[in-house]
């Protein structure tokens, strides 16, 4: 379905299918009139006003029923605009122009429904169409200009992720081995050795810190 509706064209041709109805109802009163109430030489004239408004009111209704249709269904618009058209030439002939003024409205309404165009609002989606060219909204299931059913949209495949190698663990360094370091040399003095271990220890020590053993 449409989101727009081609309303004016709508109204006026529905109005001018109403004018048009009440001159063919004009005429048709009018050949009734003639025909019962005059003499016999007028009689025909009667009875062709009585043809001419059978006829109109055909028309008439056919204009009132190609608007509500055309409404309803605009991708018949052109055909039914077309058809509203010629009607309103021929009221001229079967209605009495519809009082002049239907067959103003519903020719200005069927143009109305040959150029209407849905609008197509900002950051719509669009399609083109296959078959004229034109562009429309993604939503119209038929082209708007001339009644193509548009084919389903097609997306393209998605694509899968990439598999990637899983992560491995980060290894801890290996351990650095420990340097031992050489006692400093003794200072004369100052400090003095223990015999057990070889701990160099402070002058005034009396245990090896290393070992416990006496020292002084």
């Amino acid at each position: 379905m449409y989101e727009e509706r081609p309303a004016a064209a709508f109204a006026l041709s529905l109005v001018g299918g109403v004018f048009v109805l009440l001159g063919a109802i004009v005429l048709l009163v009018v050949g009734l009139f003639v025909t019962g109430y005059f003499p016999f030489f007028f009689w025909g004239g009667g009875i062709v006003l009585l043809a001419l408004g059978i006829v109109g009111i055909v028309l008439a209704i056919l204009m009132i029923m190609g608007s509500i249709i055309a409404y309803n269904n605009p991708e018949s618009r052109v055909i039914w605009g077309v058809l509203i058209l010629i009607m309103s030439i021929l009221s001229w002939f079967f209605a009495a122009a519809g009082l002049f003024i239907g067959f103003l409205l519903g020719l200005i309404g069927g143009i109305l429904f040959l150029v209407w165009r849905p609008s197509i609002a900002p950051g719509v989606s669009v399609r083109v169409c296959l078959s004229c060219g034109h562009q429309y909204a993604l939503s119209f299931p038929t082209c708007p200009y001339c009644g193509t059913h548009a084919p389903p949209p097609t997306y393209p495949p998605v694509q899968p992720a990439p598999a990637y190698p899983p992560a491995q663990p980060a290894q801890p360094a290996p351990p650095q081995p420990v340097q031992e370091q050489a006692p400093p040399p003794a200072q004369p003095g100052t400090s003095k050795v223990c015999p057990n271990c070889g701990q160099t220890l402070d002058a005034s020590a009396k245990f090896c810190s290393g070992c416990g053993y006496t020292v002084g």
